[in-house]
């Protein structure tokens, strides 16, 4: 906004409502799971080197007291929306 600009004129300029430009930009999509089953061999380290992310973040994201884990178990590799 430049000085003397009111959001009744920037609604007119831009052709938006008031109440539209008052909201603001919209909320960001959420990131869609990324789900993993556990291979052979695989530890919580080795995932999450493969995926970027903390061995304490995967504990968080998936409820694990500590770090172990099954074969063909199923764990979320990314963050879960905000609430």
């Amino acid at each position: 906004m430049l000085a003397g600009e009111t959001l009744y004129s920037l609604s007119k300029r831009y052709a938006v409502s008031v109440s539209d430009l008052q909201a603001g930009p919209p909320a960001p999509a959420a990131t869609p799971a990324v789900w993993h089953a556990v291979l052979a061999g695989e530890t919580l380290y080795s995932l999450s080197k493969r995926y970027a992310v903390s061995v304490s973040d995967l504990q968080a994201w998936n409820h694990k007291a500590d770090a172990s884990v099954r074969l063909g178990e199923v764990l979320r590799m990314n963050a879960p929306p905000a609430r």
